[in-house]
């Protein structure tokens, strides 16, 4: 059991680093990045200071992220400072980039924000085919959530799950409650398609 938990893990993996540069992204930090990572500490931000009379430690500014409040990242850090007359400026010197420069690189930040909610998207959607794998041939009870030309969707409640139903012979609306049958996975395109039981 433990190897095959293992096996599967690496599948995800797989899935999500395939998922990744499929659409552009890097699945691995860069050997310079972890190397500039791993020097990282309050020691060696002092020592770099010190060796540069051009850098300001600016930890004692007011800052604000421009980020969700969950989010991890330090992309869009802005700090800001108290000029004499009580108003605030976020610096002295001229802006590094133009308003084009910056819509340019804000469109260019929501493609790829864009593409890594793509990739979690497919991660969820295999690991969702991947817990239910061995579970082919049982029932359960779900609500349909979607119809469209690319069929129609249900989510069941146990493990909450949503897949494809497939083979549908009689006309479902959504909000319908249903009792259907797990018919197949694929883990690697994370499809899980049901039908309705009859």
């Amino acid at each position: 059991m433990k190897n095959q938990c293992r096996h599967h893990r690496l599948d995800l993996v797989r899935i999500a680093n395939d998922a990744m540069t499929e659409r552009g992204l890097l699945p691995e930090f860069s050997a310079g990045v972890q190397h500039q990572l791993n020097k990282i500490s309050a020691q060696a931000v002092d020592a770099e200071l010190a060796k540069h009379a051009d850098m300001q430690d600016l930890r004692h500014l007011l800052w604000c992220s421009l980020d969700n409040d969950d989010s991890e990242d330090l992309d869009q850090l802005t700090v800001s400072e108290t000029l004499p007359d009580g108003k605030a400026a976020l610096g002295k010197e001229k802006p590094p980039y133009s308003t084009s420069e910056l819509g340019a690189l804000a469109m260019h930040c929501t493609a790829q924000e864009d593409a890594a909610q793509k990739v979690e998207r497919r991660l969820r959607k295999s690991e969702a085919a991947l817990f239910l794998e061995n579970r082919i041939g049982q029932y359960f009870d779900g609500v349909i959530t979607g119809s469209s030309s690319y069929g129609v969707w249900v989510r069941i409640f146990s493990p909450p799950v949503e897949g494809k139903l497939v083979n549908l012979r009689a006309q479902v609306n959504v909000g319908e409650m249903v009792r259907v049958k797990l018919i197949s996975t694929n883990v690697e395109r994370g499809f899980i398609d049901f039908v309705v039981s009859d």
